[in-house]
């Protein structure tokens, strides 16, 4: 009887102990959205190749089937218009405005583009890569490639004119 009673009393003072544990999120807790500041991003030199750009041309990424195979497939840029004036300013504040990117919170999810934005200003070194399934967008040039998480808008606004 004597065990029973101590093995019930330990396991009420389990139970309450488990009770008692808080929270880790306060009813005061506030969620801060971070914003990216694409400058630091990306750098200087590309953002300001961006604010230059006078021509924009647009390719959609498939994938091919290698010759001589199977079941391996390979990428291939399919050309698909070229914008200027205009459209190129409404295309370079989209892609420039804060709003539009997310820090990305899981870095490990893998970059397949689907679209690429070749952006000609003096001359074409840098692109920009679109991965629309995973909301995810690559400044490209011979310096190396940033990696940047996007909204949804943004990922429409660039895959409707490049259908």
């Amino acid at each position: 009887m004597k065990k029973l009673t101590v093995t019930l009393l330990v396991c009420a003072l389990t139970i309450c102990c488990k009770g008692q544990k808080k929270s880790i999120y306060s009813s005061q807790d506030v969620v801060k959205e971070e914003t990216v500041d694409l400058g630091k991003t990306v750098g200087k030199a590309k953002l300001g190749h961006i604010q230059n750009t006078r021509k924009i041309v647009m390719y959609k990424i498939e994938d091919v089937l290698i010759e001589g195979t199977t079941n391996q497939y390979g990428k291939k840029a399919v050309k698909t218009d070229s914008i200027i004036k205009n459209a190129v300013d409404k295309f370079i504040s989209e892609i420039t405005n804060p709003a539009n990117y997310v820090v990305a919170t899981n870095k490990k999810v893998s970059f397949e583009p689907d679209f690429q934005f070749e952006l000609c200003a003096q001359n074409c070194e840098l692109s920009i890569l679109l991965d629309s399934k995973t909301k995810k967008i690559g400044f490209i040039n011979l310096e190396g490639q940033e990696v940047i998480g996007i909204r949804k808008n943004l990922v429409s606004f660039l895959t409707k004119n490049n259908q």
